[in-house]
């Protein structure tokens, strides 16, 4: 690499998701996705990287950029492909087979999954390989290059629409549209849109994707995807069209007038939905409908149950939730639809709201009378919402039940979350380490919620206690008495908008941010496009 090019520019190391466009003017530009070595959610790199292929190792120099249509991005000058840094022991199999290298969770998770048979499959069908979870296109393309495997080969081709598929669900959608699949099949396998058709309907044929109509185009996702999601729509039908709804026969027996718009709705319809976020009088909402129920005779989790979207949002969550519903029950969906969107396919809440078919209270304006019982009136709640509107006010050290613990770039925050959560908060806000729990954006990394937790663990004098650290996106919708929120300029380019009003909601009575002001105000001006590729909300019309 240049030397020059390194002394003004940043690097960033780590394995390519997929490719998300090519720029239709030069096919050598594009962006990828990266998940980069220090874990978290994905990054995306835009420049000369439309060759890249998913699996593949690499370090890309550039610079952080504000994307016009993506937010923050990294933009690459140039990247060169590397070999992992870490091989698992488990990967003597792999060598026995090809000299190839992949990184060890890779290694280990084929190892673990077939055990002594591995190198044999490598051998006749490495691309039988992607059944395991971890694996990658591109991890298995090397063992296929190496045994001479021609590019046009169907079974090759075929690997390529399954991993397409694979990719664009763990990247939240339940299906893609048959041009789309077509053309992404033709730019991870490296052939022409005639052969790459031609292996998707054979993909097709063999069982291993399915095809559907939905909203007058052809979509394809995989068998049990695109039945899982039947299911769920036949499940939500069901429960509305039931002859005798439980709750809506005990209607009469309340004044209406008397009732608020939640649990009218509550009762009215056997699938309903409420949304709103933190002070604004949704919990209280909640509060009134389970009171309503049990006041006249009715069982909660029997009669009605009540559904956190934060938890459970995903389809096949929410599959097997409607599933164990009985003919005659009532189903409330909670849920806040500025958080963040759950980690598995699909997007209930959001594809209820906007089918039509449900009645939607929506709770969107401070309380006015009275506090939220789930939440603080002090500034976490005026935080949240200057968070949700892009622009956040002044960040002092103390303000109120916010306090900004503030790192300069490139300084040791961690040593600041172990010093709270060791000391400060239980001195001075008298809430025992239970009630304590840390944010951090990302899984792994130097900052990442592993690390944090072995610090806190090695403060503490041992490991043998619950994890006090976890990811953002892991929360499922729980809350804390404090939340300690780890917002640093290294994370540019994770935090979003939606992740950091996800963490600031997660506390009830004191939110301590360690970081950079700067850096939250950046992170509350960008919101990472959601555009989930789903097609609940039209079964449901149907």
């Amino acid at each position: 690499m240049t030397p020059t090019l390194l002394g003004t520019h940043e690097q960033l190391r780590g394995e390519v998701l997929g490719l998300v466009e090519v720029d239709p003017d030069d096919a050598a530009m594009g962006m990828v996705e990266l998940v980069a070595d220090a874990g978290g959610p994905a990054v995306r790199c835009t420049g000369p990287v439309a060759d890249l292929v998913e699996g593949q190792c690499v370090t890309v120099v550039g610079h952080w950029q504000q994307h016009r249509r993506h937010g923050w991005s990294f933009e690459a000058v140039f990247y060169e492909r590397i070999a992992p840094e870490r091989v698992a022991a488990s990967d003597g199999w792999m060598r026995s087979v090809a000299p190839v290298r992949w990184p060890a969770d890779v290694a280990s998770a084929v190892h673990e999954r077939f055990g002594p048979r591995a190198p044999e499959l490598a051998r006749t069908d490495p691309y039988g390989l992607l059944a395991v979870d971890r694996v990658r296109f591109g991890h298995v393309d090397e063992l296929g290059r190496h045994l001479r495997m021609p590019m046009t080969d169907p079974g090759r081709v075929r690997a390529a629409a399954t991993a397409a598929v694979a990719a664009s669900r763990r990247a939240g959608h339940e299906h893609l549209a048959h041009d789309a699949l077509v053309a992404a099949t033709a730019r991870l396998a490296g052939v022409d849109r005639l052969i790459a058709a031609d292996a998707v309907a054979a993909a097709v044929t063999q069982g291993t994707l399915a095809t559907e109509r939905i909203d007058d185009r052809e979509v394809v996702s995989t068998p049990g995807a695109l039945r899982a999601e039947r299911d769920l729509a036949a499940g939500l039908l069901r429960l509305l069209r039931a002859e005798r709804p439980r709750l809506r026969e005990r209607l009469t027996e309340l004044a209406p007038d008397g009732l608020g718009p939640a649990v009218r709705a509550t009762f009215s319809c056997p699938v309903s939905v409420l949304t709103g976020g933190r002070g604004t009088g949704a919990a209280r909402a909640v509060t009134a409908i389970v009171r309503t129920v049990e006041g006249v005779g009715l069982r909660l989790g029997e009669d009605l149950v009540i559904a956190d979207a934060a938890a459970c949002g995903d389809t096949e969550s929410v599959r097997e939730l409607v599933a164990g519903i009985g003919d005659g029950a009532h189903l409330l969906v909670v849920g806040d639809l500025d958080l963040q969107v759950p980690e598995g396919p699909g997007q209930v809440l959001r594809d209820l709201v906007d089918s039509g078919v449900v009645p939607v209270t929506s709770f969107t304006e401070p309380e006015a009378s009275g506090p939220d019982p789930s939440a603080s009136t002090g500034r976490i709640v005026g935080l949240a919402r200057e968070v949700l509107a892009g622009e956040v006010g002044v960040l002092r050290g103390a303000d109120g039940d916010v306090f900004l613990a503030e790192e300069p770039p490139h300084g040791d925050p961690v040593r600041r979350v172990v010093r709270a959560v060791t000391r400060r908060i239980p001195e001075h806000l008298g809430v025992d380490l239970d009630g304590i729990q840390v944010l951090t954006p990302r899984d792994a990394g130097p900052l990442g919620a592993h690390a944090v937790d072995a610090a806190i663990a090695d403060a503490l004098g041992g490991p043998d206690r619950p994890s006090m650290a976890r990811a953002i996106h892991r929360t499922s919708g729980r809350t804390w008495p404090v939340a300690v929120v780890v917002v640093d300029v290294s994370d540019r380019g994770v935090v979003d908008r939606r992740m950091l009003y996800t963490a600031v909601t997660r506390a009830e009575r004191a939110l301590i941010v360690v970081g950079q002001e700067q850096t939250v105000r950046a992170a509350a001006r960008w919101q990472r496009p959601v555009d989930r590729h789903t097609g609940l909300r039209a079964r449901l019309r149907r």
